[in-house]
């Protein structure tokens, strides 16, 4: 039995052979397999990594024009030419509808040229009514000041030391006088200005340079100063004098007024000329308008 099972072996070991033949044609087979699958995957991963160095450059060019485009003007496309046939009513649009702007626009015009002409039509009368209204104010108020207010100037030193020579007053024409006021009035053909001293129906006298009114004394401030230097030189500033030398009378008549300079030494008054009336009054001096250092009110 040894002997035929060993008999019986040869064949078991062909087969075994044989097996192990397919194994190895088997594993020859897949090792081809593999390397043929090896050898086609190379060449894709090789074609995968070119085509990522290709967009990278594609994209690092593109960003770069996208730069310069941004930094360069855009460029305005030219217009397309149409064909004359399909333009025709495209362009008739064209030209009504610029027709109609430029009537538009020229009526536009006219109009805000009609606009502004009456403006200053307007502007013009205003002004032309404004002007005719100043003018007769003016003249208003020149004819009232000529009736109730005037400017004079002073000629000589008669009313020194209050008024000197060349000064300019402002008189308010006026015939209410009280007792010392400045009053304007007509000499002649003089015109001068004095101090109202007596009133009609009041009995008047100096006597050591005081004055008496109805027997009670005045005091006259406006030239105490020179009063007192006089009596300091044993003068007096005033003569004494009566009404009765004067006028012929010892009270003032009616709308007679006696009149004195504040510079008794040397200015003509009444103990010269006499009383003077009220018609010959012309307005109360009320203040010195020049110069402007001496702007004084009375």
């Amino acid at each position: 039995m040894t002997k035929g099972q060993k008999r019986k072996n040869p064949r078991q070991r062909q087969q075994k052979q044989s097996e192990k033949l397919s194994a190895v044609q088997k594993r020859s087979v897949g090792n081809v397999e593999k390397n043929a699958k090896k050898n086609t995957e190379q060449p894709s991963k090789r074609k995968s990594a070119a085509n990522l160095q290709s967009k990278k450059k594609k994209q690092c060019s593109e960003n770069k024009r996208s730069q310069s485009l941004q930094r360069q003007p855009k460029r305005k496309k030219p217009r397309q030419r149409l064909s004359s046939k399909k333009s025709q009513p495209r362009i008739n649009k064209l030209a009504s509808s610029f027709k109609k702007q430029s009537k538009t626009r020229l009526f536009g015009k006219r109009k805000s040229k009609r606009r502004k002409r009456i403006f200053f039509t307007g502007v013009r009368r205003g002004v032309h009514d404004f002007l005719a209204v100043l003018l007769v104010t003016a003249l208003a108020s020149l004819a009232i000041s000529t009736l109730f207010f005037g400017v004079e100037k002073v000629n000589g030193y008669s009313m020194m030391p209050t008024l000197t020579d060349g000064d300019t007053v402002f008189i308010r024409k006026s015939k209410d006088v009280e007792r010392m006021d400045m009053v304007l009035f007509q000499r002649g053909q003089v015109q001068q200005i004095r101090r109202v001293i007596g009133l009609p129906g009041e009995r008047i006298y100096y006597s050591d340079d005081v004055l008496y009114v109805n027997g009670e004394a005045v005091d006259e401030k406006f030239i105490i100063n020179e009063i007192n230097e006089a009596q300091k030189n044993g003068g007096q500033y005033t003569e004494d004098f009566q009404l009765l030398a004067i006028s012929g009378a010892q009270v003032v008549p009616d709308k007679c007024y006696l009149v004195l300079a504040d510079n008794r030494e040397y200015g003509s008054d009444s103990r010269e000329y006499g009383l003077i009336t009220s018609e010959q009054i012309i307005g109360i001096v009320k203040a010195r308008l020049l110069p402007l250092n001496v702007l004084t009110g009375f």
